[in-house]
């Protein structure tokens, strides 16, 4: 069904996400470099944790208010 969806939207694809309780997983991030130029990729749930930590939050991948 999401195929079908995609292609009448004309999109090269969709993601989907379903809502779990905790567990490692990655995530599609947008990295941006210092320059300015970016980059969307998909970050492996054991590399995000640090690449969190040494960049924008000192705590690492930790839940909030949303999950």
């Amino acid at each position: 069904a999401i195929d079908a969806i995609s292609q009448l939207k004309h999109k090269d694809g969709h993601f989907i996400t379903i809502n779990v309780e905790y567990k490692a997983i990655g995530a599609i991030s947008q990295l941006k470099h210092k320059d300015g130029h970016s980059i969307t990729i998909n970050v492996e749930y054991n590399q995000l944790d640090p690449l969190l930590r040494e960049t924008i939050s000192p705590e690492g991948d930790v839940n909030d208010s949303t999950g």
